[in-house]
C-alpha cells in the first residue's frame, strides 16, 4: 500500500504511483484522495487524534462538574449563584461558545498548540451541564438520615461530600462520562469543520469531512468514508451510556 504523507515535500514523491481519487479496492479500503493518500490510514491517524482529545476533554468535564455539582448541592447559598450562571451558559448554542472560545484564544495566545486551545475552549463551559446533574443528586440525598447524622456529629463537609454522596453518585458520573465523549469527539469535528479547531494540515476526522465535502458529488466516498467512521463511533459510545444506565 503506498501512501504519501500530510506533509510531503514538493517533488519528493512520484505521483504517478500514487493513483489520486481511486475508489475502494483491496489495496486502498476506502479509496484515495487528491494526491493519492489513502484514506483508511488518514481515518485511523484522525480518529485516533479524536479521541485522544475527546477522552482528556471529558475527563476534565467530569472531573470538574462532579467537584462543582457536589459543592453547588450541598451549600444551598450557591445555588442563587451558579443557577444565573447555568442559564446563562445553556442560552446560548454550545458550539457558537466553543467556536467563540476557539477564536478568542487563538488571538490571546497564539503560541499555544491547536490542540490545548481546543481542549481549553471545549471545557471551559462544558462542564456546566454535568455540575447540574449532580446537583440536583446531590439536592436529592444531602438530607438523608445518615448525611443529617454525620453532620450534626461535626463530620466536615468535605468529607460528607466524598464518603457519603459521591459512592452514591459513582454510577450517574461514569454514566455521563460514557456519553460525554461522543458529544466531545462531534464538536471537535464540527470546529474543524469550520474551520476554528484543529488546523487544514493535521490529520482529523474534521478536516476530512471538510475536503470530502468540496468534492463530494466526483468523489463521494471521500466523505462518505469519515461519516460511516464517525457515526460508527458515536452510536458506539451512546449504547456503552445507555448499558450503563440500564
Amino acid at each position: 500500500m503506498f501512501i504519501i504523507p500530510l506533509f510531503a515535500p514538493e517533488g519528493s514523491y512520484d505521483f504517478n504511483i500514487a493513483i489520486a481519487n481511486k475508489g475502494h479496492s483491496l489495496e486502498h479500503l476506502f479509496g484515495t484522495d487528491l494526491v493519492g493518500r489513502d484514506l483508511f490510514f488518514m481515518l485511523w491517524e484522525g480518529m485516533k487524534l479524536s479521541l485522544f482529545l475527546a477522552l482528556i476533554e471529558s475527563a476534565i468535564i467530569i472531573v470538574v462538574g462532579t467537584l462543582v455539582g457536589l459543592a453547588w448541592g450541598y451549600f444551598r447559598w450557591l445555588d442563587r449563584i451558579m443557577i444565573e450562571v447555568y442559564n446563562l451558559i445553556t442560552n446560548i448554542p454550545s458550539l457558537l461558545i466553543y467556536m467563540l472560545l476557539a477564536s478568542v484564544i487563538k488571538e490571546a495566545f497564539p503560541l499555544l498548540p491547536p490542540e490545548a486551545r481546543l481542549i481549553v475552549s471545549l471545557t471551559i463551559t462544558g462542564w456546566i451541564g454535568t455540575a447540574y446533574s449532580i446537583r440536583n443528586l446531590t439536592w436529592l440525598t444531602r438530607d438523608r438520615e445518615y448525611n443529617v447524622a454525620s453532620s450534626t456529629l461535626g463530620t466536615p463537609p468535605m468529607r460528607i461530600m466524598v464518603k457519603n454522596l459521591l459512592p452514591y453518585l459513582l454510577p450517574v458520573v461514569i454514566q455521563s462520562a460514557s456519553m460525554t465523549i461522543p458529544g466531545m469527539i462531534s464538536s471537535e469535528v464540527s470546529m474543524s469543520f469550520f474551520g476554528v479547531g484543529l488546523p487544514t494540515d493535521t490529520i482529523s476526522i474534521g478536516i476530512l469531512l471538510d475536503q470530502g465535502r468540496t468534492y463530494f458529488m466526483q468523489y463521494p466516498w471521500q466523505l462518505l468514508a469519515p461519516a460511516g467512521i464517525l457515526a460508527t463511533v458515536i452510536l458506539g459510545f451512546y449504547l456503552i451510556g445507555l448499558a450503563l444506565s440500564d
